[in-house]
């Protein structure tokens, strides 16, 4: 092969490669006008969906408005078929706006408003609107002074109708001075006490119950006191001789330990304080007068009905053997601070074993203190202010022995309630064998006196304390012998069961079965004879 062969040789492939370079040049032109084309075409297709797109929620929107836009339209031709609907809407529009104007002038928050709702309703309720504001605030500065004054007083608070009632007493006439009536119980009306004695018979309790106590508690309500002053009167008729034991017997029946029978006066003084005394206690025993003090008081023959004092005229006169009863209120009380105390009433004695309960002498608290101020008083009131608890009572008892009734005696200055029996009253009487009446109460009052009187002196073993401030006792004769025991056998006394628990209920059945004492014929059993009021 020659030179020049390979010269031309050489200059083909130079041409052929560079034909294949420009033909690939070619051909990625080619591809890239291809993917700018497609992505023209790609770009418009793009834009074209969003366009789309955006159509469809425009539709989508103009479908919803004009739902809503049909709906008010609706309710447009609903509002506009109710003039009056749509007229009271912007009334109150109209007052709201003015109100919050109201309020922010007046330099009150909304929300203040609010908050002070529940208080401006609560006012509204109790009618307390006012025009004006200041006459509001007034009362309450009102209200709340007259309740510190009260509350410094130890009083307690009125409710307004009361508060109101209180005014209008006043303008009447009825207030600071302005005194309830008397209430004067004479003998010439009715009211009787035993002949020189402050036992009172039974038909004066039961109208002091059933009438007096009613009328004290209207007039402690209508004059607002709290004061019951009972003052005993008698006539200018001379009281036989004989001692008497006042000092000592009224400090125990105003703490309940005694009856009033046992007072024993020794002239009219005395003896117009000791029937008080027995009315007072009469009264306090009654629970509708709870927290009421009571005090008795002595006029005795010095004062005549109209209070005018006597001239000396005596006489037997009905009128002026009386009770007058007066009320009035308290006086605070300083103490050593020099604080107001409010007078308080005693409370009632607790029941710590149940005992006999007298006919016509209702259950009494016990006298814990008293300050007595009248000048109408004879008899020291100090005497009754003065009195202290009793000293402890001792467990046993020795002495000679002295007969009240058939189931209570007493020795010393102590009185004693028999345990575990009930005997007949002393004014009950009973059926004997032979049909005739006789008084059971008695004649067991005198067997007991008679059975005591054979063995001196007389032992009580002390129980407990019956509600009338007794000792309940098992006594014994000096013998021994259980006095109650022989009561019941000898068929004086019965077995008590709903205290003695049948503890005689032998010798019951044996003075039963021999007929003895009331056995012999018909009775009342003593406690059922009590409750009927006899």
């Amino acid at each position: 092969m020659t030179f020049k062969t390979v010269r031309l040789d050489n200059s083909s492939y130079r041409r052929g490669v560079v034909l294949g370079l420009t033909m690939a040049e070619i051909m990625l032109l080619l591809v890239f006008c291809l993917l700018l084309g497609f992505a023209a075409l790609t770009a418009r297709d793009r834009d074209r969906i969003t366009k789309l797109a955006q159509e469809r929620d425009a539709a989508r929107s103009s479908v919803m408005e004009e739902s809503a836009l049909k709906q008010l339209v609706a309710d447009l031709r609903n509002i506009a078929g109710n003039k009056d609907q749509v007229s009271d809407a912007w009334e109150t529009l109209v007052r709201s706006r003015d109100a919050m104007q109201r309020l922010e002038q007046a330099g009150i928050s909304v929300d203040n408003a609010i908050h002070s709702a529940r208080a401006i309703t609560a006012f509204a309720k109790a009618g307390l609107e006012s025009g004006d504001p200041d006459e509001l605030v007034r009362d309450v500065k009102l209200a709340r002074q007259i309740k510190g004054a009260l509350n410094d007083r130890n009083l307690s608070i009125p409710s307004p109708t009361e508060m109101a009632s209180a005014v209008q007493n006043a303008a009447n006439g009825k207030g600071e001075h302005d005194w309830p009536p008397i209430v004067n119980l004479s003998e010439a009306d009715g009211f009787f006490f035993k002949v020189g004695s402050a036992q009172p018979n039974p038909d004066f309790v039961k109208s002091i119950h059933s009438s007096i106590a009613p009328r004290l508690i209207d007039y402690i309500k209508e004059y607002n006191v709290d004061i019951v002053e009972v003052i005993g009167h008698t006539d200018e008729q001379p009281m036989a001789p004989r001692p008497s034991n006042l000092d000592g017997a009224l400090l125990t029946v105003l703490a309940s330990r005694s009856d009033i029978s046992t007072a024993m006066p020794a002239d009219n003084a005395g003896l117009g304080l000791a029937r008080a005394v027995a009315v007072m206690q009469i009264l306090k025993g009654d629970s509708r007068l709870a927290g009421t003090t009571i005090l008795p008081f002595s006029g005795g023959q010095l004062i005549q009905p109209g209070d005018r004092l006597t001239a000396g005229s005596g006489g037997d006169v009905k009128e002026r053997r009386r009770i007058e009863i007066r009320l009035r209120r308290s006086n605070p009380m300083p103490d050593v601070s020099g604080h107001a105390i409010a007078a308080s009433s005693p409370a009632a004695p607790q029941d710590a074993t149940k005992g006999n309960v007298k006919a016509g002498n209702p259950a009494a608290p016990p006298l814990a203190e008293t300050r007595a101020e009248t000048a109408a008083s004879l008899v020291p009131a100090h005497q009754i202010a003065s009195a202290q608890p009793a000293p402890p009572l001792p467990e046993s008892l020795v002495g000679r022995a002295t007969v009240i009734d058939g189931d209570t005696i007493s020795i010393g200055d102590q009185r004693i309630r028999l345990f575990g029996i009930d005997a007949p009253e002393a004014q009950q009487t009973c059926v004997d064998g032979k049909g005739q009446d006789y008084p059971c109460g008695r004649s067991a009052a005198l067997a007991l006196n008679e059975f005591l009187s054979a063995a001196r002196p007389t032992r009580c073993d002390r129980k407990g304390i019956d509600r009338y401030g007794r000792i309940v006792a098992s006594c014994y004769r000096a013998s021994g012998e259980d006095i109650a025991s022989w009561l019941v056998r000898s068929g004086f006394a019965l077995d008590w069961q709903l205290y003695s628990h049948g503890l005689y209920a032998k010798e019951q059945q044996s003075a039963r079965t021999n007929r003895a004492g009331l056995w012999q014929g018909q009775f009342t059993l003593p406690w059922e004879w009590r409750a009927s009021g006899r």
